[in-house]
């Protein structure tokens, strides 16, 4: 049965700690059983046994802010690094897509979601339509990860809050657009700054009531702005602290949104763990007072994150990518970062490094080191279960998946740790999504 399997001698993260020596069971593309040794199972006699001996057994990773790599975007297609221009023909969206989605499987990326930039409504709707072709062609998870649908971030945000968006496509919130630009029905999340008030709250309230999911992100709002939109059903602060997100010292009106999302636990944060969007120090002060259960463990990646491009065009906007390859910064606008060249696995072994280090935050005076185990769990949380439970996947009964637990999606991602405490580097060797092995190599990573 090729897509069940049962995984022996691994080290399991499950929601209630590690399980070593353990087996993993995975019958008909959902997890049967998780336990210590090798269980009795009534699994059929032709199930393929995988021996995981010495590695790791995550839920595999859930990244839900995206905007391509290796030469392609969403909302642009495939990228000509000798002309420096995208190619926006229906084939170079549809090989583009498909190429992205193997490209994300060697991160350890079991579901991902795949965000906008700003740009004219005709564009964004003929790029929703090729991903919900793409979502419904049958092929869709088993090549690579299960694209679960899209983020539409660059339309309803705050022009002075622009960061790297084309401040020349924002648009005032509007159920009526939104309706409009989601023909296809692939948008699943997206942006609304809550500073547009009683229109921000009103496409809130009609996004909640057709299951999509409402963020916040290139925001100023007051505190009490932010408040009142958790009222109306919003779920998420996008990339926090970043893109940009406003904040205030003063007491008028709350604070700022950065002020309201640290306050409350009615809301989740995004957080883009490079070591460049949010400096270590700040990231662990944002985890402390939120707690890992509150944070979501994003990318934010761009199309030439693993290509070796160092110089384009966007839009309006130029950017250009440091000499190491780790972040793109916008040309000319000082202190703004340009997406991200961030991989779900580095972003995972960056919230293991930070998490088991002892050091000194901003606001908090010191943080101790966690456990190893602990820290394993925390960063799976961040990395899988806390996005498949904000956006409703966690329980779903047809695509439950974010954990280790009988019942889920067999989501699983093999690896090794190396490193030490505080320097660690977790090295993806096999995804399984639903229960199908994914094959690692069937793409090459760079500019091609």
């Amino acid at each position: 049965m090729k897509d069940s399997f049962r995984l022996t001698n691994v080290t399991a993260c499950t929601p209630y700690g590690l399980i070593e020596n353990a087996t993993i069971i995975v019958e008909n593309g959902r997890i049967a059983s998780v336990g210590r040794g090798s269980p009795a199972c009534v699994c059929s006699d032709d199930i393929r046994d995988v021996d995981g001996r010495g590695r790791y057994a995550l839920p595999g990773f859930i990244d839900i802010h995206c905007h391509g790599a290796g030469l392609f975007e969403l909302g642009s297609g495939m990228f000509d690094a000798e002309t420096g221009k995208f190619d926006t023909s229906d084939k170079s969206f549809e090989t583009g897509l498909d190429r992205y989605v193997r490209l994300r499987a060697r991160e350890g990326v079991a579901n991902f979601y795949v965000a906008t930039c700003a740009a004219h409504p005709d564009d964004l709707k003929r790029s929703f339509g090729h991903l919900a072709r793409f979502m419904g062609n049958g092929q869709n998870g088993v090549h690579g990860p299960v694209v679960q649908g899209a983020l539409l971030e660059g339309t309803f945000y705050n022009p002075e809050m622009a960061g790297a968006q084309d401040t020349r496509h924002a648009m005032d919130p509007s159920p009526e657009l939104f309706d409009d630009l989601n023909e296809s029905g692939a948008i699943k999340l997206v942006n609304v700054a809550p500073e547009f008030d009683e229109a921000a709250c009103q496409l809130i309230e009609h996004l909640t009531k057709n299951g999509v999911v409402a963020g916040a992100g290139h925001t100023n709002a007051t505190g009490a702005q932010v408040a009142e939109a958790i009222r109306h059903g919003l779920r998420y602060v996008i990339h926090f602290t970043n893109g940009p997100t406003g904040g205030s010292y003063k007491p008028f009106e709350g604070g700022g949104t950065i002020e309201a999302t640290l306050r409350t636990d009615d809301v989740y944060a995004e957080l883009i763990c490079d070591g460049y969007h949010v400096s270590p120090e700040y990231k662990r002060d944002i985890i402390a007072r939120k707690t890992p259960e509150k944070i979501l463990s994003v990318t934010d990646q761009m199309f030439v994150a693993g290509t070796g491009v160092k110089t384009f065009q966007h839009g309006e906007l130029e950017g250009e990518v440091a000499d190491d390859g780790s972040h793109i910064r916008v040309l000319n606008k000082k202190n703004t970062l340009f997406g991200s060249c961030l991989m779900m696995d580095v972003g995972f072994s960056n919230l293991l490094s930070l998490l088991t280090r002892d050091m000194e935050g901003v606001w908090h005076r010191h943080h101790e080191a966690m456990p190893l185990d602990e820290a394993m769990v925390a960063a799976s949380e961040m990395s899988s279960t806390n996005p498949a439970r904000m956006i409703g996947l966690l329980d779903d009964p047809d695509r439950a998946t974010g954990s280790l637990e009988p019942g889920k999606m067999g989501d699983v991602v093999l690896g090794t740790l190396d490193g030490e405490r505080g320097k660690y580097r977790f090295h993806v060797e096999g995804l399984f999504v639903r229960g199908r092995e994914i094959d690692l190599s069937s793409v090459a990573v760079g500019a091609e």
